[in-house]
């Protein structure tokens, strides 16, 4: 028997030997995983009284389920990260594909506040990944200051 695995757990391929002496091939479809994903997330500062986070698959290697929350926190006051922030609009789905966007949005309701934007997301199954934006001021009308 002669087996071929391929790198990257994305596809076997298995010869046999047969009765006459010739190899049979068939193709075994493990669980085709991606190689690699590349996620962005950032603060949009709308400018009509509204902010967004918006979390973008930006680039993917391979065949990938990218599962994806986006998270949008504003606070009053200064804030060391987003923990010390309240969650103000977020945003899931299950599979961002390529060069897809997904966003969260919330209204300033006229005041001045500090956002940040949180993006988790799980590449086929592997675990649950984040990363967090800098916090930015933007005044009542989501515009930066």
């Amino acid at each position: 028997m002669i087996c071929l695995v391929m790198i990257g757990g994305i596809s076997t391929v298995v010869a046999e030997e047969n009765n006459a002496g010739k190899l049979d091939f068939s193709s075994e479809d493990i669980e085709t995983r991606g190689i690699l994903v590349s996620v962005g997330i950032k603060v949009v500062p709308n400018g009509n009284g509204t902010v967004s986070a918006i979390a973008a698959n930006n680039f993917t290697l391979g065949n990938t389920v990218l599962a994806v929350i986006v998270e949008l926190y504003a606070s009053v006051y200064f804030p060391m990260d987003y923990t010390e922030m309240q969650k103000v609009a977020w945003n899931q789905i299950d599979d961002l594909n390529i060069f897809q966007e997904l966003s969260a949005t919330s209204p300033t309701r006229g005041e001045t506040k500090y956002w940040c934007a949180r993006v988790l997301y799980n590449k086929d199954g592997e675990g649950w990944k984040s990363d967090v934006t800098p916090v930015v001021r933007l005044d009542a009308n989501g515009s930066k200051i």
